[in-house]
């Protein structure tokens, strides 16, 4: 169970500098997204992949500073963090 040791998103947390674009690749065999906030919060949508199939990825640019959490709104306990220094 991927949940229990932060590994659902490989790595589950990365650094990154403003202005950057940070890549997402699905290589698993099922749909998933990565979608800004979490399934516990009620947080404006920073970015949505929408559903990515195997081997599609999804980019996005970060324009401020911050951290940045994210999940899987397909398997909720699929977490990870983006912080943007």
């Amino acid at each position: 169970s991927c949940a229990d040791n932060y590994s659902c998103y490989n790595p589950y947390a990365i650094t990154t500098d403003v202005g950057q674009q940070v890549v997402w690749r699905n290589y698993d065999l099922n749909h998933h997204t990565v979608t800004s906030g979490t399934v516990d919060a009620s947080t404006p949508k920073i970015f949505d992949s929408g559903q990515l199939t195997t081997y599609e990825y999804f980019r996005h640019t970060f324009d401020e500073a911050g951290t940045y959490n994210y999940y899987c709104t397909i398997h909720p306990w699929m977490e990870g963090i983006v912080v943007v220094e």
